[in-house]
């Protein structure tokens, strides 16, 4: 499959399965299925990893069946001359881990299976959309780039700008009052305490989060400001 795919043939991943089956002398590379099936797992996602490799991911609860050991996994794809196939497989052995029945004990897990797809092109996978899920990987990623963003652009605000925006926007007469200004400051700080340090090792705000900038501008703007 994988000479196909670098030969320009699509790579359709399909599904996941477990099992919990053991290797009595099998060879690997004749198996076509799960030696002792036990479920299916639809493909929530897939990602490019590096080069000639990619992720793929899963995810499932014992709510439909368990008790059994989690020792087999299966990753299928299309084969365009044979069809579906057995593309990876696992065996844990003596490491497999056992899933509980649903009345015992909730079990959730996710797969995530590294596979090498050579110089294929087109490696696409049949996905259930209502599984598609975000991994603490992308959600970090998600904030990272929503936090460099939001920094960017606080990193031209200056005291004056502030004073001014703030003055043409209608709120409260001129400028919002002195109480006002403390609260919000109070609020900013206490949002800082809650999330850490948010300067960097020399104790100023240019590497620090944008919590930082924000209470150094509303310090600047309160200095306007006489009691």
């Amino acid at each position: 499959m994988i000479a196909k795919g670098s030969a320009g043939a699509e790579i359709v991943f399909t599904r996941f399965a477990i099992g919990d089956g053991n290797l009595t002398g099998q060879a690997i590379e004749d198996l076509n299925e799960l030696i002792h099936y036990r479920k299916t797992v639809a493909i929530g996602k897939i990602k490019p990893k590096e080069t000639g490799i990619l992720s793929v991911y899963g995810n499932f609860s014992n709510s439909e069946s368990g008790g059994f050991y989690y020792r087999e996994l299966g990753l299928f794809a299309i084969d365009p001359d044979l069809g579906e196939i057995l593309y990876a497989y696992g065996n844990a052995g003596n490491m497999a881990e056992y899933i509980p029945l649903f009345q015992e004990e909730l079990y959730e897990k996710t797969i995530i299976l590294n596979v090498y797809h050579g110089n294929a092109e087109q490696v696409t996978a049949v996905m259930d959309e209502s599984l598609v899920f975000a991994t603490k990987e992308d959600i970090e990623e998600l904030a990272s780039e929503l936090d460099y963003k939001a920094d960017k652009n606080l990193g031209n605000v200056s005291a004056e700008s502030f004073r001014a925006a703030f003055a043409s926007s209608g709120l409260g007469g001129e400028v919002a009052d002195k109480t006002t200004l403390d609260a919000v400051s109070t609020n900013v700080t206490d949002i800082k305490d809650k999330v850490g340090s948010t300067a960097d090792t020399g104790g100023t705000t240019t590497a620090g989060s944008i919590f930082a900038k924000l209470n150094a501008i509303l310090h600047q703007f309160l200095s306007y400001w006489t009691p």
